[in-house]
């Protein structure tokens, strides 16, 4: 960047110009921006592009350290289920103590979600079947998720007839089909359900 003095002149009295008018003069300062092609940086980018270092502290072997990479995604969006399914954020704790609890509870859930994901999978796998219907308006999935099984389920409710403190009958929502095979496949009891 380059700073350079422009000369302008200012009339000091009111009224069109003329030759015997007095001026003022003023400096002001201009800055100019300049910029040139670095041909040895392109050429050294360019010798790079597309290359991206992967380094570890691990006593691993450079293609078992280039698949735990590749495997983050995964990771990462097991921990997305923490925003997304039970709403994580915003947490109203101040004591670290108990921030730290709260997240254990949370990690518990998400531990607990992906072994029944996992569960489920297996069990089609073993039933030989290639989608079940968990999503919405039953559409077909071959990977049902935590969020989808407690969507399928939030509807259902329990009714219970009561006289003053008594108990007169209870009642449940019927399960359907999709409820059903979900319970089997992992290995719940609808009637335990129930």
């Amino acid at each position: 960047m380059t700073v350079t003095e422009v000369e302008t002149f200012k009339k000091l009295t009111r009224g069109p110009a003329a030759s015997d008018a007095t001026y003022r003069k003023l400096l002001k300062k201009q800055a100019t921006l300049t910029w040139q092609v670095d041909e040895v940086e392109i050429a050294r980018s360019k010798a790079t592009d597309g290359i991206f270092p992967l380094t570890t502290n691990t006593k691993l072997q450079p293609i078992e350290v280039l698949k735990h990479y590749k495997y983050q995604p995964r990771l990462e969006k097991r921990f997305a289920f923490l925003k997304s399914v039970t709403h994580v954020a915003p947490v109203f704790l101040k004591k670290n103590q108990r921030i730290e609890a709260l997240m254990f509870v949370y990690f518990i859930a998400m531990l607990i979600a992906a072994l029944a994901e996992r569960s489920l999978r297996r069990a089609m796998a073993e039933k030989g079947l290639k989608v079940i219907h968990t999503l919405p308006e039953e559409r077909p999935t071959s990977t049902p998720t935590w969020e989808q099984i407690t969507r399928l389920f939030e509807e259902q409710a329990r009714y219970e007839l009561m006289d003053r403190k008594r108990i007169v009958k209870t009642f449940n929502d019927q399960l359907s089909s999709g409820h059903l095979q979900v319970l089997e496949l992992l290995g719940a009891d609808a009637a335990a359900y129930l």
